[in-house]
């Protein structure tokens, strides 16, 4: 026989094991352990500046960046353009079409000049 368990969300039942409930759909797994980093990148002729998710286990940005996966994901991601960036929300960009993947201390924007940005891939 099967563990059974109740939904958090729709008290419906559900499997033990459950993951997903199978009624209302929702994630039971919870947050993803990690980090959220602030990097710049640059794919083709445009440049972006979003957050990237770090896993606990990977430790590092470059290993996120380095892994198995085909694409880079950028969240609350924006657009750089000469007069004002554009909030694009969510990008995903192929990993083969990237040129620079940089490293964004809090606070600094665009400023390269004074050293706030570091490359790193």
């Amino acid at each position: 026989m099967q563990v059974m368990k109740d939904c958090p969300y729709c008290a419906e039942t559900i499997r033990g094991d459950a993951r997903i409930c199978k009624h209302c759909h929702s994630n039971l797994a919870g947050a993803p352990e990690g980090k959220f980093v602030k990097v710049r990148l640059k794919g083709r002729d445009k440049t972006y500046r979003g957050n990237l998710f770090v896993p606990v286990h990977l430790n590092r940005v470059s290993d996120a960046i380095n892994d198995e996966r085909q694409f880079i994901v950028l969240t609350d991601a924006k657009e750089e353009a000469k007069l004002t960036d554009i909030h694009v929300g969510f990008i995903a960009m192929n990993k083969n079409s990237v040129e620079w993947v940089r490293l964004v201390e809090e606070g600094a924007e665009k400023d390269e000049v004074n050293g706030s940005v570091y490359q790193l891939y």
